[in-house]
């Protein structure tokens, strides 16, 4: 199983709301959820952790005009550049098994157990 799921509780925020997100999750957490209900945990890390202080800024200092409004939109050209090629950065880390220590996301792969208790 391949999961991209939101980080840390307390960074639920209107964009949480915006697309149905009710939690938020820790490595540590997760890896205890996957373990309770029978996997194992192959690769677990953080990531968009270059985007991370962009997301808490605004989404926890920022006012939002609305309620429930997701700051996940088109930006500018030169933003998006920049946001592509901090994900991009990412991306060739975590492909190269780097484990990042903390991040908007969390990556993780795992698999179920045998019944064998592998």
């Amino acid at each position: 199983m391949i999961l991209n799921l939101p980080a840390y509780q307390w960074m639920l925020s209107r964009h949480d709301a915006a697309v149905s997100n009710i939690r938020r999750y820790t490595v540590t957490g997760l890896r205890h959820l996957l373990e309770t209900v029978g996997f194992r945990p192959v690769y677990m890390s953080y990531w968009n952790a270059m985007l991370l202080p962009l997301m808490v800024i605004t989404r926890k200092f920022i006012p939002a005009r609305h309620d429930a409004v997701s700051d996940v939109k088109p930006y500018s050209h030169p933003a998006e550049v920049v946001c592509r090629a901090a994900v991009a950065f990412e991306a060739a880390l975590l492909q190269r098994g780097v484990r990042l220590p903390f991040g908007g996301s969390i990556l993780a792969v795992a698999v179920k157990r045998s019944s064998n208790r592998d």
